[in-house]
């Protein structure tokens, strides 16, 4: 067994050794592929410049490997200088002098993108070039400021090995040629990963690219042919692939028009024409900067902007669902607490029919204030109360608790409407609840078939066949310091029906009051029964799946000889 166990292990070991020996094979592999596409796409770069050069045969306007060298140093890692070095070293040795100044020229080729490499990345540089720092740091950092080692290196050495005396017009075009490399081929290089990393474009973008590029080298073109100062025209189609398509469509665009300006200075065309070298060198090199600049700058201040927006709009998403999830809870709550604080079913009294109904609102915070109570009273009498407390949520279904009890508390003390109203006036005053309150208190007497009430800015009660009961009108609870309540009575017709309600029933913001009372008015018909009445009037006053504020409604009728049969059905409460 213990034999089996270690050929296990041995098995094990030997797997795992062949697939680390793997990996290992794997990663060399693909070191060797870049290192070798990092030398093939220098040596062919530079045989591009050369083709340019404008002092002896090495100083060129535009040396496309620099900025190939500073993109593979940023994409791949700084580990592949020696493809730059050994491919500098190889197109240098057959335009120099000797090995020595190859050798020198090579290792200044080397240095000035591995410098520029390192500064980029201690200011935080990155490759997307989605910020407006990464725009100004390529151009200043990357191109302008670390090129001066390579014009330096490469122009002492020509100088001193060649015997060449212009070491100033040696030096401008050197550092142009390298700072032309960085500031057009760099950023369309670090551009075209985002081809894939990015979301893909429609067809539509592709078209307009298309477009840009093709104006961009027609107008670019044209300045060439033509003795007026006029590079500057190319600046509008630029903006329009930095403001479109940011980096993806700035730097080719941006490539395009260098390359064309650069042909054009080096063979002295168009605006370049009559100039010493000096001077084309100086305005080549501002164009190009200021293209550069322009685009990648205004590239970069649009994907903040849109990534700015993106990141609002993604928390406005959030916070909004937060909101919901919090209105949701709360109206879940309220209308629990208001559903438990409201009565379960209606009372039984003989010779009295009831029915109520509490529809809640549908919008998340429009609930919590509507309620209504039936008070049996020692001495036989019932009282009536419907109430909204001003406010929605949680706090109005708390202030509405504090009510109902209040009411029931003074009702037993004292019936009488005004002795009620005075309480709750003075202890809405008294404590921290809502703004205001709208309250009908009614008392019924059976035995005389009399009512009592008073009215605290609340909608008038509906008497069927009759009409509304005006009379003992004050302001709503709250809103006055101090006022005196009155009360007034109503005889009550064989078999009428009262009916209470809040102002939810009959309130639209889209007609007046009145109207919704003529509607309340015309469809409150005798029905069979105070339920059918009750669900009648829920049917036909208010839209479909959509109630704007909760609704409390209470109906009473004395019962006659010809209801009894229908009385025991009345007892119940529906929840609409």
């Amino acid at each position: 067994m213990f034999v089996a166990h270690r050929r296990t292990v041995i098995g094990v070991s030997a797997t795992v050794e062949r697939s680390v020996s793997s990996g290992r094979r794997e990663h060399l592999a693909r070191t060797a592929a870049a290192l070798v596409l990092v030398s093939a796409a220098y040596y062919l770069g530079a045989r591009l410049g050369l083709s340019l050069s404008l002092v002896e045969r090495n100083v060129t306007p535009l040396w496309p490997p620099t900025g190939i060298a500073l993109a593979a140093f940023l994409v791949l890692g700084r580990s592949t200088w020696p493809a730059v070095a050994v491919a500098a070293l190889a197109v240098n040795l057959p335009i120099s002098s000797g090995p020595l100044p190859a050798a020198l020229t090579a290792a200044g080729n080397t240095l000035a993108p591995l410098a520029a490499t390192i500064v980029l990345e201690r200011v935080g540089f990155r490759r997307e070039l989605d910020r407006q720092r990464d725009a100004l740091a390529i151009v200043f950092l990357g191109a302008l400021a670390s090129m001066t080692i390579s014009a330096t290196i490469g122009a002492v050495t020509l100088t001193a090995s060649d015997g060449t005396h212009d070491l100033a017009g040696a030096w401008v075009v050197w550092w142009t040629g390298d700072a032309m490399g960085v500031l057009a081929v760099t950023p369309f290089l670090l551009c075209i990963p985002l081809f894939r990393e990015l979301e893909p474009w429609p067809v539509r973008r592709w078209l307009e690219a298309g477009l840009i590029l093709l104006l961009t080298t027609v107008v670019a073109s044209w300045t060439t042919y033509t003795d007026l100062p006029l590079l500057f025209v190319v600046l509008p189609l630029l903006g329009w692939a930095s403001w479109r398509l940011q980096l993806r469509g700035a730097a080719p665009a941006a490539l395009t028009a260098s390359l064309i300006a650069t042909w054009s200075a080096t063979h002295g065309l168009g605006p370049f024409a009559g100039m010493s070298l000096l001077e084309r060198m100086l305005t080549l090199q501002a164009f190009n900067a200021t293209v550069a600049l322009m685009s990648f700058f205004l590239a970069a201040l649009v994907t903040e902007r849109t990534r700015l927006a993106g990141a609002l709009m993604s928390a406005a998403r959030q916070q909004l669902s937060l909101e919901e999830a919090r209105a949701r809870r709360e109206h879940t709550i309220a209308e629990t607490l208001q559903r438990s604080l409201l009565p379960d079913r209606m009372p039984t009294i003989p010779g009295v029919a009831l029915a109520a109904r509490y529809v809640p609102a549908t919008a998340d915070l429009h609930v919590g204030g509507d309620w209504y109570d039936v008070i049996q009273l020692p001495n036989g009498q019932i009282a009536l109360v419907i109430g909204d407390v001003a406010g929605h949520g949680l706090q109005a279904a708390a202030a509405m608790a504090q009510l109902r009890m209040a009411v029931r508390a003074y009702a037993v003390q004292n019936p009488s409407p005004t002795a009620v109203m005075a309480g709750l006036h003075t202890l809405v005053n008294a404590l921290p609840m809502a703004d205001l309150v709208t309250l009908l208190y009614v008392l019924y007497n059976p035995s005389t078939n009399t009512i009592h009430f008073s009215n605290a800015g609340h909608p008038p009660a509906l008497l069927l066949n009759t009409g509304y009961l005006e009379g003992a009108l004050s302001p709503p609870l709250g809103v006055l310091t101090d006022w005196t309540y009155t009360e007034t009575s109503h005889q009550l017709p064989r078999g009428a029906t009262l009916l209470l309600y809040t102002d939810g029933l009959i309130e639209r913001r889209t007609r007046p009051i009145q109207e919704g009372l003529d509607h309340l008015q015309k469809e409150a018909t005798p029905h069979p029964s105070l339920e059918a009445l009750c669900d009648h009037l829920l049917r036909t006053l208010l839209e479909p799946n959509m109630v704007a504020d909760d609704i409390a409604l209470i109906a009473l009728q004395p019962r006659t000889s010809e209801s009894a049969g229908w009385a025991e059905d009345c007892e119940g409460v529906g929840d609409g």
